[in-house]
This record gives C-alpha cells, sequence and structure tokens, in this order.
C-alpha cells in the first residue's frame, strides 16, 4: 500500500508544501538567530530608534511543510520567524514574504493573521529576481533587515539587495 500524500494541514486545512529533513535544523538556527539579534532590532525600533525591523524572505511556500517520506507537518520559515520574533521583547516591524504560487502567498497570509500578524506583512507573488525590487521599494532604507534567502535566490538578487542595505 503505497503512503498517502499531504497536501493540506488537517489544522488548518491550508495547503502545505513539503520539504527535507534538513528543515528543522535550518528553521532552529533561524530561531536562534532571530534570538540572538532582537537586541539590535530594539536600536532601530521605537522608542529608541526611528525606523523599522524588517523580515524578507522572497520564497516563503505557504507557511507549513509536511517533511518528505513522513506525516510530521512543521511550520515554515516565515511562521517560525514570525514566532521567534514574536517571543521576543523587540519584534519584527514588518514582513515581506514571498512566493512564486499564488496559492502558496496567500495560505501563508492567512497563517500569519492567525497568529496575530505582524505590524505589517506583505505578500507578494512572483519570481523572486523581480519581486526583490517590489520589496526595496517598501523598506523603510534606514531599517534594520534581516532576508532569509535560498543560495540559488541570493546569487541573483545579492546586488540589488546589498545596494538597497
Amino acid at each position: 500500500m503505497a503512503k498517502q500524500t499531504i497536501t493540506h494541514d488537517p489544522d488548518d486545512v491550508l495547503i502545505v508544501g513539503q520539504v527535507g529533513r534538513w528543515a528543522a535544523e535550518k528553521h532552529d538556527r533561524l530561531r536562534k538567530y532571530i534570538d540572538a539579534s532582537h537586541n539590535a532590532r530594539a536600536k532601530f525600533l521605537p522608542p529608541i530608534g526611528r525606523a523599522s525591523a524588517s523580515y524578507i524572505e522572497l520564497y516563503s511556500g505557504a507557511g507549513r511543510s509536511v517533511i518528505k517520506h513522513t506525516t510530521n507537518i512543521i511550520d515554515g520559515s516565515a511562521v517560525v520567524a514570525f514566532k521567534a520574533s514574536k517571543a521576543t521583547a523587540h519584534p519584527f516591524s514588518d514582513m515581506h514574504l514571498s512566493d512564486l504560487k499564488p496559492e502558496n502567498s496567500s495560505a501563508l497570509g492567512q497563517r500569519i493573521k492567525a497568529l496575530g500578524g505582524a505590524a505589517t506583512t506583505t505578500s507578494y507573488v512572483g519570481p523572486a529576481d523581480i519581486v526583490v525590487d517590489q520589496v526595496i521599494r517598501a523598506i523603510n532604507p534606514a531599517g534594520l533587515h534581516l532576508a532569509f534567502l535560498d543560495p540559488s535566490i541570493w546569487r541573483s538578487c545579492r546586488s540589488r539587495l546589498s545596494n538597497a542595505c
């Protein structure tokens, strides 16, 4: 008998992506970085700072994923980042999340909203090398920005992101 493929999270009935077993370690590292950097974010956020502290992910998926060859569903990196940031004294002021597939962006937006949303959460749909320009126009140039990017996306967008910061 073939293993059933999970396409929707039974908790919220929204679509899920699929990731390898390595994703849990990647998310743990992201969580630790966000926790460790919360004091740096404070310098950019009111009442101390006058800017913003953004989280940017240009290939964010649906916000929940099933680990390949299992039935284990885990949070996606954007949801991990939102929760980790919210657990600190200095959460992200805004999030810029994107995916190539509109259904992924929609599911992620619904999941972030259900968790209480960031002050400003903007969802984009399209290829990362196009969306990056929209994100650059939207972020505060005086802010602190954490861009969590797949290595292949970084290669195609690095010059524009580096120039924006």
